[in-house]
């Protein structure tokens, strides 16, 4: 447990899982562990080696990651050894092979050198902030109108969807309901539309947002 601004931050190691082995029991119960750890966590430092290519265990951890609606730091290892690939060219491969985490921000770092370590935890005091922040069911409606002004809601063969109105149900991570006449036609592309658009207005960097439709009077946390 680390104390930093005024926030008590408990670290807890998945060190255990590796890319290779041929102690297949021993890896599956770390990753078992791992998936226990994801369950109690709020946020995941997803350290990666910059110097080499995304594996199929990290793709699976993102996964996870994204599963369990978890806050994400993309931590890049080894910035100190030289590459012939630039800063942009290392995170647009990551984002290519990590598209879960395509909210995740990035830091680059040497463990060895200590270049930018002590950055980590002003980040996760950061995107923890967005991770348990609750927006006004006032402010989010305007932002909502306005969304719907640029991009009007695609009707479904003919049938007009309409909606009414939106709210925060939850938070950690923050979770949006949009209350229509037809969640069932509210196409996911516009879902993912208005979740960008939120997104941007109120800086959700690191944190992924849950966002359903449902009629008036039903439950907002009802599996889709």
């Amino acid at each position: 447990m680390i104390e930093h601004d005024g926030h008590e931050v408990t670290f807890i190691d998945t060190a255990g899982i590796r890319k290779r082995s041929k102690i297949i029991g021993i890896e599956k119960f770390a990753l078992t562990r791992t998936i226990e750890l994801l369950k109690k966590a709020n946020l995941v430092l997803l350290i990666l080696d910059s110097t080499k290519q995304i594996s199929e265990l990290d793709e699976r951890v993102a996964g996870l990651i994204e599963e369990h609606k978890l806050a994400c730091l993309i931590v890049l290892n080894k910035w100190d050894i030289k590459e012939d690939r630039s800063y942009e060219e290392v995170v647009d491969d990551i984002r290519d092979e990590l598209k879960f985490l395509h909210y995740a921000p990035f830091i680059t770092i040497s463990a060895k050198t200590g270049l930018r370590v002590n950055k980590i935890l002003g980040q996760i005091v950061d995107i923890y902030g967005r991770y348990k922040r609750r927006i006004s069911t006032s402010d989010l409606n305007d932002t909502l109108r306005a969304a719907i002004r640029r991009h009007h809601v695609p009707s479904h063969h003919g049938v007009v969807v309409n909606i009414k109105f939106a709210t925060q149900y939850e938070t950690k991570p923050p979770k949006i309901a949009l209350i229509t006449n037809r969640p069932d036609f509210l196409h996911f592309t516009y879902k993912r539309y208005l979740a960008n658009f939120f997104r941007e207005k109120y800086d959700f960097e690191g944190v992924p947002l849950d966002i359903v439709a449902r009629k008036r009077g039903e439950r907002y946390d009802d599996e889709e």
